[in-house]
């Protein structure tokens, strides 16, 4: 074990800059670790610990990397394993990060943290080996946490990505298993993420731009995709998407580009092969889209004011559209069976659209068009 404490002195061409009461710590255990820590500018801290369980000396060919620019940043590495990498970069003030990998035979995994601004938040977890997680916080305030485990020894883990730019964003990755895939991209103020991922090789992606947008997405199982949109393409906020899938190859997305204020998205699917697809332009749209079973589709499109569509599919091959144009108009779809279909347009204020479906391969369509209009379909076999 040693103990390091640095103080940093750069001197430039114009003149030379003094670094005061920076600290550093660094113990290492084992074979062939490294650790590499620059500390320019005042009070800066740095804690750098490698040890493992592999060798009977401790962790072997551990690296951690640490640099700091600016005052009051604060870092910790802590590595217990072998051939882990680890490197925390922050220039600014009052930026925290904490990186924990392993404890004792973890191999092979990767942190990454850069930190540009003030009081910026990180913490990354892994467990077991071969995950790699990287978070990049720019601004004010923002927050970030990875947790990813593989449970199993010497199988690959997860890749998760947080990627922060303004003031008081909020991210949460969390993993189970092997090969997922989780990105988060946060551009503006008080934005929210959280991303769940246990399995195999699940993928989730969220995207926000303004203010206040909130996006929350759970998978369990294999194969499955979901993606969040919100204010990326025009002006808004404070959207909502929500996202649960539990199964295989079952894919979601929301999307609320823009411009759109106050909607909100759930889609829920349970079984294999499900579609659903929720787009929503212009002020406090809502819409719900259930599904269970196998190769069911959904696809809502709202444009407009308070308009509600909720979808419930049961079976297989069932497959709906709603299209809303206007304000208030509100849609109902429940369909339960096999390979029924259900097309509903709506062009207008204040329509009502109830379509109800059970057996196998009904049709039904209807179209709305003006105000007020009210539809009611009862199809069984």
């Amino acid at each position: 074990m040693k103990k390091v404490f640095l103080s940093a002195l750069l001197i430039g061409a114009t003149g030379m800059i003094f670094a005061q009461n920076n600290t550093s710590t660094v113990n290492q255990t084992g074979v062939n670790n490294g650790s590499t820590v620059v500390q320019i500018g005042n009070d800066n801290n740095s804690q750098v610990d490698q040890n493992g369980s592999m060798n009977v000396l401790g962790g072997e060919d551990n690296t951690a990397t640490v640099l700091q620019l600016g005052s009051m940043n604060d870092a910790k590495i802590n590595q217990l394993g072998d051939r882990n990498n680890a490197s925390i970069t922050q220039t600014g003030i009052d930026n925290m990060s904490r990186q924990s990998q392993g404890t004792g035979w973890a191999e092979d995994n990767v942190q990454k943290a850069e930190q540009n601004g003030i009081g910026n938040k990180n913490y990354q977890l892994q467990r077991w080996d071969q995950n790699t997680g990287e978070v990049y916080q720019n601004g004010l305030n923002n927050y970030a946490n990875q947790d990813q485990q593989t449970m199993t020894n010497g199988i690959l883990g997860s890749h998760a990505i947080i990627n922060q730019t303004g003031t008081l964003n909020k991210a949460y990755q969390t993993q189970r298993g092997s090969g997922n895939f989780a990105d988060a991209l946060q551009d503006g103020v008080l934005n929210y993420s959280d991303q769940y991922q246990e399995g195999t090789n699940n993928e989730a992606y969220v995207v926000q731009y303004e203010a206040l947008n909130a996006a929350y997405q759970k998978q369990y199982g294999e194969n499955n995709y979901a993606v969040a949109y919100q204010n990326d393409i025009a002006a808004g906020g404070l959207n909502l998407a929500v996202q649960n899938q539990n199964g295989s190859f079952n894919t979601a997305t929301v999307d609320q580009g823009g411009p759109a204020i106050d909607n909100w998205a759930f889609q829920t699917q349970l079984g294999d092969d499900n579609v659903a697809l929720a787009k929503q332009t212009g002020l406090t749209n809502t819409s719900y889209q259930n599904q269970a079973g196998i190769a069911n589709e959904s696809y809502t499109y709202q444009d407009g004011w308070l308009n509600f569509s909720e979808v419930n599919q049961l079976g297989f091959y069932n497959y709906s559209e709603v299209d809303q144009i206007g304000w208030v108009n509100q849609s109902y779809v429940l369909q339960s069976g096999l390979s029924n279909k259900a097309d509903i347009y709506q062009d207008g204020l204040f329509n009502v659209s109830n379509s109800f479906q059970f057996g196998t391969e009904h049709s039904n369509n209807v179209n709305q068009v003006g105000i007020g209009n009210n539809s009611f379909v009862f199809q069984s076999n």
